[in-house]
């Protein structure tokens, strides 16, 4: 799974020449992120400049991550509205190659052409996810195949249905 947030903030550069600033949205948002991972089954493989990769036991897991994190954050900036974030998600399942704590591979590459694909907010998903959450109480819109860069064949992508997942 890879999240990118996408930051509707520009701050007045006098922020940066005194301090270190970190607004507070970033740091709920990392909360949020470090509270949903776990209990998912997940783990934090890396960071990808202001973007973030996990990977997880299975693919529920994954995508009631990735919905635990959109609910919260479209919460807190229904009470905070300064400095929100935006955040997309792009899940894919498949055998990444792992080296020194690292993954790598076409699943790779897809879970983040999902990410880039996805609208603020959004969570974008393989077939192979959405049919490994078959029974799984999960909601997904079929979207239909996209061409993402870097695949020679359109895929087909599902959206998850996120405000309708409790669990």
């Amino acid at each position: 799974m890879i999240l990118d947030p996408e930051l509707a903030l520009v701050h007045p550069p006098e922020l940066y020449r005194t301090e270190v600033y970190v607004p507070q949205s970033i740091v709920h948002f990392f909360e949020t992120w470090s509270e949903a991972l776990n209990p998912s089954g997940g783990r934090e493989v890396k960071h990808t400049g202001d973007g973030i990769m996990a990977s997880f036991a299975s693919a529920a897991g994954a995508v009631r991550c990735a919905a635990r994190i959109q609910r919260e954050l479209a919460r807190y900036w229904q009470e905070n509205t300064e400095h929100p974030i935006k955040v997309r998600i792009g899940a894919a399942a498949g055998e990444p190659v792992e080296h020194q704590q690292d993954l790598f591979g076409s699943t790779v590459q897809l879970a983040a052409r999902l990410c880039s694909e996805a609208q603020p907010e959004q969570i974008l998903v393989s077939s192979v996810i959405a049919e490994l959450c078959l029974g799984k109480c999960l909601l997904f819109q079929d979207l239909g195949e996209v061409s993402l860069r870097g695949f020679e064949r359109p895929m087909r992508v599902h959206a998850v249905d996120w405000p309708g997942d409790a669990g």
